[in-house]
């Protein structure tokens, strides 16, 4: 073909039947003449209603209407070109009767364009030609048969008999119909009687109360076209002097690239470009905390790709979106401190789900004069949205007549509003083209593509080619795809721009409706513009825009068609690599920000481009990480091991990163886990990347798993060569991570002093932006109250508290249960019990969130302080479910101490059990790591049988630094004296340390 283009034609086959008997009677030469008169008389009759004659064969005539020129109605010219032919047929002033066939169709083809008016033949290729074709053949003479996207698109105009599903010849089962009769006069349009006035007015309350300081959010919903954006710019244009306005669209797919809505709503604010420097000189002007600044700054970049911030990444998943929906709740009550803030989202259908999860956060019970407002079409689903008094969901219903006949006159044409349907877009786009009352597109995409066909050739090229970039686009993109010079594409754009084609958007253009730019998009041939793609990947996209080259390398690579267009392409190889690097680096920066989702979405294309076992082996790797980094456990473990297997396979190298990084799981955190993996494999696979990372030269990957090993398995000399490794760095940020896991690891043993190091050590380093600091300082404490520094860990717990405020519901209940600690230790039972009535109303309020032992330690707190006072533990064992489902034996030993206290004079043998230093890392005790608990239970039960091998052990802890190990092994020794018949117990060193609450503890015996 020549200059070829993908066009919505219909296509119209006419034949001319018993032309074989009247050749016999005729002659030839006559029936030449009788043909040649009826060709001639049936091509001006489709040319006067827009077609094209593509071709004569023999009796026949093939008319395509929507080609070289579209046009807003090309089924029904088609349909009344078909009709027509049949009145044609049957008129009287010839001498010679002749009677026509017609089939038609509409469809998708490739149509060369250089064709037309030529000698050429094949000007059209496409289903619908074949499915005309058939059509023709199945009619009876003096019929006109009509395939199903045809008859879809003129309802209004035809009456159709449903003749049933046929099966046509090389094509298969068609719902055909047969065309009575058409409609001069267009068949009354029922449309509510609905404008928008009513619409604008609950968008202005819903500010009007948003702004009295009750964040609100409101969702304008219906199909394309419908004027969503046009009413909310009209809210908006009213407020521009009363309010700040942030504003993004969001697009489909990658196609966004790294122009993130987050990106656009930061973009609406800042002075240049945004950067990770713009939003914190923002910050700025707006905050005189540094801190918070920071904090904030560091949630707004990471969650608009800008930058992966470590400390983020550290979090758990829920937690990290918390932590980026906090950073955007305080950046805009400060916003809105000075104005009410309108937060402004187009296209919600297309946002992936981290932003609407994201946005959910941004209002809810928020304070603040905040309104925010989004466009979606019906996909996103209201019925789903949970009720709530500040939310306002508008349903779109098509303009009334009025609303649609002043729209029409508004765009220079009021007929367009008898056809339009009261679809804003469809009128004005019909407006724009001409429209007169008969009219009647098959879709919008026939409007747009008649308004497209007004250009000249290279103009409308221009377009097309620039479509390939996106909705917006630059001069220089424009250019290298159209391959012009840049200052002639400048100017064509400008033109363009006036015409209402394009609009100047920040120093680019963008298309005019999303929807211009998907029929300018559709029109280009298959290889055309799976070439352009791969082109616009390798020339005009950044290397560091992983997103966008995924995306287009992705158009260019991924349909089935490929094969085909890249067949003997020599370069293919490399693109094929170079789209699967770009798959997995945007996959894992989606998994970064916790869009699990969109990340799994690039992998499996990642997967479909990968050649090689080895490339397979890196794409599982790179799913198991993004499982990894949103707590599923099971799934993490499947690609994992399917990973190894692949690089094994290949006979490659499995990576040291890859054990590190999926191992992390089971030793360290298996409560991402529904079913835990077999002890024995998990301690295999752990020697042998210990093994691999050794081999590899790999530190960062051996201090790792070594720490997980030590972890995993008590093994001192493990965790002694992770801290050695560490040591050896002469830069603490790649092991910042490691550290904390040792000093975690370290303090679950019970090494508190070590681990109170390893904590210092952190912070001293400045490496705390790099981990989750509240967690730090968690622990921190805890190795504190266990040391027997009860006003450091008082203090550092309470420092966690104010830093969870900012972050995820299982942080929160970290530092609530650091801080239950210390009042424990103290004795201040009513705040114990005001800390367990903290961590209820946190797991009430976040019933998605996961919890875990610490959370537990607290509520046992709290239930012991109830009953000291003669409280019960009814609702305590049913709690714990919720906290810890994953382990009966951690639950049992949770319970341990509040039943003592209650009065239960039964040790569950599964409780003390879960203190053996031996126990599996998934039911072992560690919270209550020097194992105070026991020791309390048994004296307060006055087992003193049972005692003595948890005073050895406190024996122990205390030789290793712990003060509180040691003053609690000498009061309950005294507690074992008096029980003999000895003097009173006075625990003088439990007091002088302050833990007045253990002391009381022993003392307590139960009525």
């Amino acid at each position: 073909m020549g200059r070829a283009e993908r066009r919505l034609v219909t296509c119209v086959f006419v034949d001319v039947v018993e032309s074989t008997d009247l050749t016999m009677r005729l002659g030839p030469e006559r029936m030449k003449r009788v043909l040649g008169d009826a060709f001639a008389d049936l091509s001006a009759l489709a040319l006067e209603h827009g077609g094209t004659i593509e071709k004569y064969v023999g009796d026949e005539i093939f008319v395509i209407f929507g080609a070289p020129v579209a046009h807003a109605d090309d089924p029904e010219r088609a349909l009344r070109f078909g009709a027509g032919a049949v009145r044609w047929s049957h008129t009287d002033q010839r001498s010679i009767p002749l009677m026509v066939r017609v089939g038609i169709e509409t469809g998708e083809a490739l149509v060369d364009l250089e064709a037309i008016g030529s000698e050429r033949q094949q000007m059209a290729v496409g289903g619908c030609v074949n499915v005309a074709a058939r059509l023709r053949g199945e009619a009876e003479p003096g019929e006109v048969l009509v395939g199903p996207a045809c008859a879809a698109g003129v309802g209004e105009i035809a009456d159709l008999q449903d003749l049933g599903v046929r099966r046509l010849k090389g094509v298969g089962d068609v719902p055909v119909r047969r065309l009575v009769q058409l409609r001069e006069v267009r068949s009354p349009i029922s449309l509510p009687l609905v404008g928008r006035a009513t619409e604008l007015e609950r968008l202005g309350a819903a500010f009007e109360r948003a702004s009295g300081g009750r964040a609100s959010f409101v969702l304008v919903s219906g199909p394309p076209g419908l004027g969503k954006t046009r009413l909310v710019e009209e809210l908006v244009s009213s407020l521009r002097d009363r309010a700040r306005i942030l504003q993004a669209r969001c697009r489909p797919g990658t196609e966004q690239g790294v122009n993130t809505p987050q990106r656009q709503l930061l973009g609406s604010d800042l002075v240049g470009e945004v950067t990770t420097d713009t939003i914190q000189a923002r910050l700025a002007t707006l905050l005189s905390d540094e801190p918070e600044r920071r904090r904030i700054g560091e949630g707004l970049a990471h969650g608009a790709g800008l930058a992966a911030v470590p400390r983020i990444l550290s979090l758990r998943p829920e937690e990290r979106l918390d932590e980026l929906a906090l950073a955007w709740r305080r950046y805009l009550a400060v916003l809105a401190e000075t104005a009410p803030v309108v937060v402004w989202i187009e296209d919600l259908h297309w946002a992936d789900p981290l932003l609407a999860r994201l946005l959910e956060r941004l209002w809810l019970d928020l304070a603040v004069p905040l309104l925010v407002v989004a466009t979606a079409r019906p996909e996103v689903g209201v019925a789903s949205l949970r009720p709530h008094p500040d939310r306002v969901v508008l349903e779109l219903d098509p303009l009334d007549n009025d609303s649609a006949r002043a729209l029409a006159r508004t765009a220079g044409n009021e007929r367009a509003a008898e056809r339009g349907e009261g679809n804003a877009l469809f009128i004005l786009e019909l407006a724009r083209v001409g429209a007169t009352h008969s009219a009647l597109p098959l879709t919008l995409h026939g409007a747009i593509a008649a308004r497209l066909d007004e250009l000249l050739p290279a103009d409308r090229e221009l377009l097309q080619r620039a479509a390939i970039a996106g909705e917006s686009f630059g001069v220089r993109d424009a250019a290298l795809l159209a391959d012009r010079d840049p200052a002639e594409v400048a100017g064509v754009l400008g033109r363009l721009a006036h015409l209402r084609y394009v609009r100047p958007v920040d120093g680019l253009f963008r298309f005019h409706h999303a929807l211009v730019r998907d029929v300018a998009y559709s029109r280009l041939p298959l290889e055309e513009r799976l070439r352009l793609h791969a082109r616009f990947a390798s020339e005009c996209v950044h290397p560091d825009d992983a997103e966008a080259l995924a995306h287009h390398w992705w158009e260019a690579l991924g349909p089935a068609e490929a094969e085909w267009v890249w067949g003997g392409e020599p370069l293919l190889a490399q693109m094929r690599r170079d789209a699967r690097r770009a798959h997995v680096v945007a996959a894992q920066r989606e998994a970064d920000r916790g869009a699990l989702d969109a990340a799994l979405s690039l992998l499996d294309r990642a997967r479909q481009l990968a050649r090689e076992p080895s490339e397979l082996g890196e794409v599982a790797g790179a799913i198991a990480f993004a499982y990894q980094r949103n707590a599923r456990g099971d799934e993490c473990w499947e690609h994992f091991l399917e990973a190894r297997d692949a690089y094994r396979a290949a006979a490659a190298p499995v990576p040291a990163s890859l054990y590190a990084q999926s191992l992390v799981v089971p030793t360290l955190a298996w409560g991402y886990f529904r079913k835990l993996p077999d002890e024995a494999l998990v301690r295999a696979l752990t020697d042998e990347g210990i093994a691999v990372a050794r081999r590899s030269g790999d530190p960062q990957s051996l201090a790792a798993l070594l720490v997980a090993r030590a972890a995993f398995t008590g093994d001192s000399d493990s965790l002694d060569e992770s801290l050695a490794l560490v040591d050896a760095s002469t830069e603490l940020g790649p092991f910042a991570t490691t550290l904390f896991r040792i000093g975690e690891t370290q303090y679950f043993r019970g090494d508190v002093l070590a681990a109170l190091d390893s904590f210092a050590r952190l912070e001293r380093s400045g490496a705390l932006e790099l981990l989750n600091d509240a967690d730090l300082f968690v622990f921190r404490a805890a190795a504190a109250y266990h040391e027997g520094d009860l006003a450091f860990a008082r203090a550092t717990a309470e420092r966690a508290l104010t830093l969870s405020g900012t972050r995820s519901a299982h942080t929160r209940q970290h530092a609530l249960a650091a801080l239950s600690l210390a009042h424990f230790g103290a004795g201040e039972w009513d705040d114990v019990r005001a800390d367990a009535a903290a961590l209820d109303d946190l797991v009430e309020r976040h019933p998605g969130a996961s919890f875990c032992l610490l959370g537990a330690g607290a509520a046992a707190a709290g239930a012991i302080a109830e009953a000291r006072a003669g409280g019960g533990l009814a609702e305590l064992p049913s709690f714990l479910v919720r906290l810890v489902p994953e382990s009966a034996m951690l639950r049992a030993s949770a319970l341990l101490l509040p039943r003592a206290v209650s009065g239960v004079t039964d040790v569950d043998d599964a409780a003390l059990a879960a203190y053996e230093r031996t126990r599996g890392r998934w039911d072992r005790q560690s919270w209550d790591c020097v194992g105070l608990n026991p020791v309390l239970a048994l004296i307060i039960l006055e087992r003193w049988d049972d005692l003595a091998p948890h005073l050895d052990r406190l024996d122990h802890f205390a030789a290793q630094g712990s003060r509180l190990a040691g003053a609690l092994v000498l009061a309950a020794r005294e507690e074992v004296v008096s029980s003999r018949g000895g003097s009173r117990p006075r625990h003088e060193a439990l007091r002088s340390l302050g833990y007045s609450g253990i002391s009381d503890l022993l003392s307590f015996r139960p009525r």
